[in-house]
């Protein structure tokens, strides 16, 4: 699939709800930054954006 995954930095909170819905894509390498996206790993289900409660995921294709 053609596009990425951007991930707000002013927007998210660090609750990691969207690692904890994901199926291994997002990862924690820091608790005081946003999570990381893998490409190679993303099944582009998008549920890290239905539950991102402050919308701070978007896809940008």
């Amino acid at each position: 699939m053609n596009g990425h995954l951007k991930i707000d930095d002013s927007r998210c909170i660090r609750c990691f709800s969207c690692v904890d819905s994901c199926e291994g894509a997002l990862k924690i390498e820091n608790l005081h930054e946003p999570p990381i996206w893998n490409e190679e790993e993303c099944i582009f289900c998008f549920r890290c954006i239905d539950v991102c409660q402050n919308e701070a995921i978007s896809f940008d294709n």
